[in-house]
């Protein structure tokens, strides 16, 4: 990819809807992000943190939500393999074709430029259930408590953590899907819910409030916003570990050269002093390379089909 130019231009809207773009530019200086998810959300913040910090070409994000995810994926699988179009998408990439049993289709689909970063999941519960830990919340279950857990609907991650939660405590608490996090979360601080497996950034302000207790974070590391609380693999808890990643990937086609190119121009500006300070904030970390991106998705195409199985989870 030739370099055109420095745009330091403010950011404007160059169609209705959902699309912007740094500068208004020729489209042979134009770059294409085909974020898998509405304007307004988590992932559409972090695409314009990144479109507003490339500095050496003009990045035009399009919103493309629905289907969960499947509309952009599917715009950006048929799109030229020719550097000027990125998938911007989450975990779901590989949660939901493995659903639908399209997991190696899906896995061919596309080729892994750089890796944003992953935010990890943590169990928090109503303040006043009987539970100050997470071996005191699984004690809770076994004893046959009738205990039910919050997620953003069937398939998603957070179900997924609930059923693993379920079958590592060796007790069945009742899944209650909602259609936003908002949602359950308000239930949850009323105490219409017992637990939730979730990002720690999503529930901070209330764990930090006392609303809700924090218990374990899933994940093998602690985290940087809750430094005090243990994880699930320090707690004798291995093989509960999970966390939603966000990633740019390119058609499948792609050649070492462009592939390359995009990386150096991602890279360069996931690593920068402004863009690392915004995605510390928001419990982002872990920036990846093309290649241990890729071997990161590769991992997560072996592991799902197997633990959706193990946990019996289906499409709907």
């Amino acid at each position: 990819m030739r370099i055109v130019r420095v745009w330091l231009a403010a950011l404007v809207v160059v169609t209705s809807g959902s699309a912007f773009a740094q500068s208004v530019t020729s489209a042979d200086d134009r770059m294409r992000m085909v974020v898998a998810f509405a304007a307004g959300g988590a992932v559409d913040q972090l695409a314009r943190i990144i479109a507003n910090n490339v500095r050496d070409t003009t990045i035009v994000i399009e919103n493309r939500g629905g289907a969960g995810g499947d509309l952009a994926v599917n715009i950006v699988a048929k799109s030229p393999p020719d550097g000027k179009t990125v998938l911007l998408h989450t975990s779901s990439l590989v949660i939901n074709p493995t659903l639908r049993g399209k997991a190696d289709e899906a896995a061919q689909a596309f080729e892994p430029i750089a890796r944003i970063g992953a935010v990890k999941f943590v169990v928090v519960v109503r303040k006043d259930l009987p539970a100050r830990t997470l071996k005191e919340l699984i004690a809770l279950g076994r004893s046959g408590a009738k205990l039910s857990y919050g997620s953003t609907g069937p398939g998603t991650a957070l179900h997924i953590a609930g059923e693993m939660l379920n079958q590592t405590g060796g007790f069945q608490a009742v899944h209650v899907p909602y259609r936003g996090l908002n949602p359950a979360f308000i239930d949850l601080v009323a105490g219409n819910i017992d637990f939730m497996i979730t990002s720690v950034t999503g529930v901070l302000q209330y764990v930090e409030t006392g609303s809700i207790l924090a218990l374990a974070t899933f994940d093998a590391e602690r985290s940087e916003q809750l430094p005090d609380v243990p994880t699930t693999v320090e707690l004798g808890f291995k093989e509960l570990t999970l966390s939603n990643w966000y990633g740019l990937l390119a058609p499948a086609g792609i050649t070492a050269e462009k592939r390359a190119q995009l990386e150096s121009l991602f890279l360069t500006a996931l690593k920068s002093p402004p863009v690392s300070a915004q995605l510390s904030k928001l419990g982002v970390y872990g920036v990846q390379s093309a290649d241990e991106f890729k071997k990161s998705v590769n991992a997560d195409f072996a592991r799902w089909p197997v633990l959706l199985k193990q946990l019996n989870i289906k499409a709907e």
